[in-house]
């Protein structure tokens, strides 16, 4: 589960850095206009266009690490290995966290368990 909280920091911190990044483009175009600086006028130009195409992706990515980081988290320090339990303890729908315990068994951040469906299991 380390790995996972160190994505979920790592998709938050770009989609943050981006979003600045955006903005600081906005304020640097017509700054650059203003000092006839060719420079920063493109490097405005790139991170607007960096933040227009760019941005919502990041936010997608983050909001998924994070909620597989919860689901992840319930599971592993409350001890839940029912699905339907962590469902209803995270308040989501049960298909998405069924999803989401699959995703991380597969990726490695839910080590030593086995999941049929509805139920977690300790392998042996």
């Amino acid at each position: 589960m380390k790995k996972l909280k160190v994505l979920w920091i790592v998709s938050f911190s770009v989609a943050l850095l981006s979003t600045l990044a955006m903005i600081l483009g906005v304020f640097l175009f017509p700054i650059g206009a203003s000092v006839e600086s060719g420079a920063l006028i493109i490097l405005g130009v790139v991170f607007v266009i960096h933040g227009v195409y760019g941005l919502l992706f990041y936010w997608i990515w983050f909001a998924r690490t994070a909620r597989r980081y919860k689901v992840a988290r319930v599971i592993e320090n409350e001890n839940i290995y029912s699905a339907a339990e962590v469902a209803v303890r995270l308040k989501k729908n049960r298909d998405s966290v069924n999803r989401d315990i699959r995703y991380c068994i597969k990726k490695g951040y839910l080590k030593g368990l086995t999941f049929n469906g509805n139920y977690l299991k300790k392998e042996a």
